[in-house]
């Protein structure tokens, strides 16, 4: 189901939602409301689910597999490597930086940290380049 759709059913049915919880897997939201129907909203665009029973969506959940169409997002096609993220980051700081043009690490050190926030803030406002993990890694 389309979001605007989905956030509509949503709405109408606000005051009778049982519980909603986050899945870890994907970060999507689910609400399960009091007549046993249950919405999931993506984490980013794309499409969501409406169950008429919850015992549909339970498969679903577990196995992290929906049948809706995906939006292309960075999210959607690096899901396994964000769900196994500390061994991919040296891959994602070794095309960060790629990007950037600047040697991007993993590091509290205030001032690197604020070396890093400007060529990245000069990359964005100056150049109208596309930098596909820039934005979301950032």
């Amino acid at each position: 189901m389309d979001i605007k759709s989905l956030s509509k059913l949503k709405d109408e049915k606000f005051d009778n939602i049982d519980h909603f919880y986050q899945l870890k897997s994907s970060m999507a939201l689910v609400t399960i409301y009091k007549d046993g129907t249950a919405t999931v909203f993506p984490s980013s665009g794309g499409e969501g689910l409406y169950a008429h029973d919850i015992k549909y969506l339970e498969p679903m959940i577990e196995s992290g597999i929906y049948p809706v169409k995906g939006d292309g997002s960075f999210l959607e096609k690096e899901k396994a490597r964000i769900a196994n993220l500390k061994e991919s980051i040296p891959l994602y700081c070794t095309q960060l930086s790629q990007e950037l043009d600047f040697d991007v690490k993993v590091s509290l050190d205030p001032f690197y940290l604020k070396g890093l926030s400007a060529v990245i803030t000069k990359r964005f406002n100056t150049k109208r380049k596309n930098y596909p993990l820039a934005s979301p890694l950032s």
